[in-house]
């Protein structure tokens, strides 16, 4: 049997790290999501961190911006690590592709993507 690992969230930037250069051949960028999540006693915000690679990574840094409303498609990966002898866990969406819903914000001169993809990371 196989398993199905795919997530596909609509969301706003909440913040985009610089670009690392990990080697020549790889970068990578963390942005932050924000989703809300509408009821009918309230309104609540989830925050995902979105791992980016190479191609979509260099898009999403030079192009997008707080406040930005994208739709990420990827999967789920878990990290764990000790601190302290205490042990932490945190959850990320790897993306496959991130499509700019709203408009672009130009940060350097270039044209503007509507979507990136990058699946070389997988």
């Amino acid at each position: 049997m196989t398993h199905l690992n795919k997530v596909i969230l609509s969301g706003r930037v909440t913040f985009i790290d610089p670009v690392k250069e990990i080697s020549s051949d790889l970068s990578v960028c963390k942005i932050g999501l924000a989703l809300s999540h509408r009821s009918k006693d309230n309104n609540k915000a989830q925050f995902f961190e979105v791992v980016t690679w190479n191609g979509t990574a260099k898009a999403c840094n030079q192009y997008l911006s707080k406040g930005s409303e994208v739709l990420i498609e990827g999967f789920l990966s878990k990290k764990s690590w000790d601190k302290e002898g205490k042990k932490f866990y945190k959850t990320e969406i790897h993306a496959q592709s991130v499509h700019f819903l709203s408009k672009p914000q130009k940060k350097e001169n270039d044209a503007s993507p509507a979507e990136s993809s990058d699946e070389s990371n997988q």
